[in-house]
């Protein structure tokens, strides 16, 4: 039977998870902790929360643009990737796959695992970057002590190993171990979920099938736009293209052609979404980042599609002829 917990700030969602695999691994892998000194840095002079707590970086932002950004760029809009380390503790992919199951995730975000040693604690924080905001937080416990405590504003909680809870990040919390010999560890999983996904963009969607919020007319072809893309058009041959400039955080609304078409990003970094007919969610997400070289994808007949700039971007939809004005 599950334990119950007066709190909306954390819910226990289930028990009996198996984690024995995962912490074995651990054990027989000690080099995946601490790969990455990103969250162990001062922080505007202070020291950083974790500083005390080992941790190992399964699945975040790519690991390789971690010294070309500042902490809140390499926080903010991304899709998660696997890390290296993760391969070295394969027990996480079967797990990540079961809370996924659990709460009924659209999209996984980042994981981590947090080792807390004896008389060892995560100071006081609260996460206020586009990861937490985005993504619902909950952690598997490994292993703990009865005195083991995850600590929010007033309250605490001792997680036990096999456990799923729902957390908030938002508000201070951290973790304490006052045991003298044992290790209180944890993995995180931010998620996107179902639910949560269609409440939220519910409005949009309808506001975008809104005439007045349509800038250009031909929304069938070029989407609801949010902005003066400064369109430009090239014609060659059989060929013609549509050259936009979009700021970052703009976005070319969804929309659909009746053929197969290419479209290239030349400059920046940005998400592009594909659906299904009928579907309001994406089965299909992609990172294109135009950094070191341009970045071509084919996007077939009759699948709707979006691209959302996270840095401002140069973007080209390349057509045939044949098919202007269709």
């Amino acid at each position: 039977m599950l334990r119950t917990i007066s709190c909306p700030e954390f819910q226990l969602i289930s028990d009996g998870f198996q984690v024995s695999g995962l912490l074995q691994q651990l054990q027989e892998n000690p080099d995946v902790y601490d790969k990455y000194a990103f969250r162990k840095d001062d922080r505007q002079g202070m020291p950083s929360p974790h500083v005390d707590a080992p941790d190992v970086w399964v699945r975040f932002n790519p690991a390789d643009r971690m010294d070309k950004m500042s902490v809140q760029e390499f926080a903010g809009e991304h899709i998660s990737q696997w890390y290296a380390e993760a391969y070295k503790i394969s027990e996480i992919f079967p797990l990540a796959a079961l809370v996924m199951r659990q709460v009924v995730g659209e999209i996984l975000g980042g994981i981590y695992i947090i080792r807390v040693p004896p008389k060892k604690s995560v100071k006081a924080r609260i996460d206020g970057s586009w990861h937490s905001h985005f993504y619902d937080k909950y952690l598997v416990c490994l292993t703990n002590s009865p005195t083991g405590k995850f600590w929010w504003e007033n309250n605490t909680m001792v997680p036990k190993a096999g456990e799923l809870w729902k957390f908030e990040d938002d508000i201070w919390h951290g973790l304490v171990n006052d045991s003298e010999t044992e290790d209180m560890i944890i993995a995180t999983f931010n998620i996107r979920t179902f639910a949560r996904a269609v409440a939220e963009n519910a409005p949009k969607l309808q506001m975008a099938e809104t005439p007045t919020e349509q800038l250009f007319v031909d929304s069938k072809n070029f989407g609801v736009l949010e902005f003066d893309p400064n369109k430009d058009m090239h014609l060659a041959d059989n060929l013609w293209s549509m050259e936009m400039e979009i700021p970052a955080g703009k976005m070319i609304g969804k929309h659909v052609h009746d053929y197969t078409h290419i479209s290239m990003l030349t400059k920046g970094r940005g998400i592009l979404e594909k659906f299904r007919p009928n579907e309001e969610l994406p089965f299909q997400q992609l990172e294109l980042d135009a950094t070191n070289g341009a970045v071509t994808t084919v996007i077939d007949a009759d699948i709707y599609h979006r691209y959302k700039a996270i840095e401002d971007s140069q973007w080209f939809c390349i057509h045939s002829s044949l098919n202007v004005g269709e």
